[in-house]
């Protein structure tokens, strides 16, 4: 990829290509506020892992109705904003380096649980799982020391909160 060297902020957003998909196919989609039909979480639309291993200096990422299939092993590890609204997956990829995340956005998302493990991101200010209807449980908090605003609007179904909530610390004014 030509300038991949000095790239460091993408946007790719499907959510349009799926509208006009439908509009073509003579769907009709109806979208109550704050959601997304289940013809936008069921893009058909993948894109290799591998397109952004030589986007090394990667710092914002915005990943929109984007599947993605291969393994996140040479994925850039320097994000810093991660926003995937209508991520399809059940949970983070484990093999996703996000150590270095302040803002992980995840609306719209398919994810039960965040992570399987506990994962540490020791910058990590900003969790938005709003919307995720398929959330089951948070994640564990105590590998998130720097943790100021997490949001869990709309999860209807999430049945667990971690007691590890309970020792996250309140930002001083």
């Amino acid at each position: 990829m030509q300038g991949s060297r000095t790239v460091k902020c993408l946007t790719l957003d499907l959510k349009g290509l799926l509208e006009d998909k439908a509009k073509r196919t003579n769907t009709t989609l109806h979208f109550p506020k704050h959601s997304k039909s289940q013809f936008l979480m069921a893009n058909d639309v993948d894109m290799e892992t591998q397109a952004f291993a030589k986007i090394k200096r990667l710092k914002l990422l915005k990943l929109d109705y984007v599947r993605l299939k291969g393994d996140f092993k040479d994925f850039p590890k320097r994000l810093r904003w991660l926003r995937w609204h209508g991520f399809w997956m059940q949970s983070f990829p484990v093999d996703f380096d996000i150590n270095e995340l302040v803002v992980l956005d995840m609306r719209n998302s398919k994810l039960k649980q965040v992570w399987k493990d506990t994962e540490c991101l020791p910058n990590l200010k900003i969790l938005n799982l709003n919307h995720s209807h398929s959330l089951l449980k948070t994640p564990t908090f105590s590998g998130l020391p720097s943790l100021e605003k997490l949001m869990l609007k709309d999860c209807i179904n999430l049945v667990e909160v971690d007691q590890s909530i309970g020792e996250l610390k309140m930002p001083t004014s």
